[in-house]
């Protein structure tokens, strides 16, 4: 085996590994396509993938730093990185990778919330209006119940009328949050 076969295997070998991040593996796919100066197509023959699946790991190269930094923690997932690519705006992108963490957000809520971003992004700019900052208490309650509860909570305040949202992912996280908010009510003397 030559120089160049034994340092494409090792890669291919490399590449392989299921112990490796999303963003490794998106770097030992360039690096294949560097050394073998070859298309996704070609990596993905030599790999056994699909040459979408490689496509997609070479995508998340495209994000900025911190938000690669996340996906290489494993605090953000590759589904959710992938729906931030739909974005133009770095500062957006950072932003809402980082609002994900805090409140748990499913891959659905984060594309949601990116599809949002867009129309807010790509909407014609109507003359603007003094924007009323939303309350810093308002965020401290969200936060503090995200704490209380252990699940992403989003709160909807109106002077007549206000929600408290908490998303749950199934009937078990759903009992979980019950109990933990019944227990608290009968702790209270309620």
């Amino acid at each position: 085996m030559s120089d160049q076969d034994a340092a494409v295997a090792s890669l291919v070998e490399n590449v392989q590994r299921e112990d490796l991040n999303a963003l490794e593996k998106a770097h030992g796919f360039k690096a294949l396509m560097e050394h073998l100066g070859t298309t996704q197509e070609g990596v993905a023959k030599k790999v056994g993938f699909e040459r979408s699946t490689v496509a997609n790991f070479l995508r998340l190269l495209d994000l900025p730093a911190p938000v690669q930094e996340h996906v290489s923690r494993g605090t953000l997932s590759m589904g959710h990185a992938r729906s931030l690519l739909a974005l133009s705006e770095v500062q957006t992108m950072v932003q809402l990778a980082d609002q994900a963490i805090r409140q748990a957000w499913s891959v659905r809520k984060l594309e949601a919330e990116v599809k949002t971003a867009q129309q807010a992004l790509t909407a014609p700019q109507a003359p603007k209006q003094p924007a009323r900052a939303r309350p810093v208490w308002l965020n401290e309650l969200e936060e503090n119940l995200v704490d209380s509860i252990g699940a992403p909570v989003s709160i909807r305040y109106g002077r007549k009328r206000s929600q408290i949202i908490i998303e749950c992912s199934g009937r078990d996280e759903l009992d979980r949050i019950y109990h933990r908010l019944t227990q608290e009510r009968s702790q209270s003397g309620e």
